[in-house]
């Protein structure tokens, strides 16, 4: 039933855009808090944002130099 579930999540979420995304933040908000994750999900939750975050950083301060160059 598992794969099942998830080979529909996979196909849904290509249909409309990112609905696995806001699907999850509904989830998160109706749980209040991420107790249905394992460690190993959250360490890898949390790996995942840093480097998006880092290279959102990286992207506006180069942007930011060749604005002022």
């Amino acid at each position: 039933m598992r794969a099942r579930y998830e080979a529909q999540i996979r196909h849904l979420d290509t249909w409309s855009g990112n609905e696995y995304a806001a699907a999850l933040n509904r989830a998160i908000a109706n749980h209040r808090g991420m107790d249905f994750f394992t460690d190993e999900q959250l360490a890898e939750i949390r790996a995942e944002m840093i480097k998006r975050e880092w290279f959102r950083h990286k992207l506006n301060r180069e942007n930011r130099k060749r604005r002022t160059a």
